[in-house]
């Protein structure tokens, strides 16, 4: 650990660190003890763990290893705001570990942008679909994460409201041409 690092320490009940802006600081964010951490800014130079607790944001981040929960949306989606923030997600400037311990929590409709690669574990929790969101032939065709460099792994478990009838996880390499690919 080093001085320029930035623990979040939890075991406050509702309480939450909420980051917007462009963030400076060079070291590490680290959660720890339940913490609750919300990014809705730039956080692109430094590494975010989480080891116990949950980061909520629909910023930018540098690398980022999930222990515990990360949820693909600001904190403040439901509370009824009509901020910009509200509907977005996150976009992963490095690559993306999920552990075997992990939680994957988003809507449909939000994918999560990794633009390195994605190691995945673990469960993906689909907490619901966007307002607004329309299927296709009547069929929910949805990439729920999308990386630019590759992805490894999968997840171990897929928990669905039951308004999805027979979920499915697929995982595809889509050939974009001139040697670029994108991995869902």
């Amino acid at each position: 650990r080093r001085s320029s690092d930035l623990t979040v320490l939890g075991n406050y009940k509702n309480s939450i660190l909420s980051l917007s802006g462009k963030n400076s600081y060079t070291g590490d964010t680290i959660l720890r003890n339940r913490a609750n951490l919300n990014i809705d800014g730039v956080n692109v130079a430094s590494k975010t763990v989480i080891e116990s607790g949950h980061l909520y944001g629909s910023g930018w981040l540098g690398h980022v290893y999930n222990n515990d929960n990360l949820h693909n949306y600001s904190y403040f989606r439901n509370m009824n705001t009509n901020e910009l923030r509200t509907k977005h997600g996150m976009v992963i400037e490095g690559d993306y570990k999920q552990t075997d311990k992990g939680i994957l929590n988003l809507y449909l409709g939000t994918p999560l942008l990794v633009k390195g690669y994605a190691n995945l574990g673990g469960t993906l929790n689909v907490e619901g679909i966007d307002v607004g969101y329309i299927t296709k032939y009547g069929k929910i065709f949805e990439d729920v994460l999308v990386s630019q460099k590759g992805i490894s792994g999968k997840f171990d478990q897929l928990i669905t409201p039951t308004s999805l009838l027979v979920p499915e996880l697929t995982y595809n390499t889509l050939n974009l041409g001139e040697g670029k690919r994108l991995y869902t």
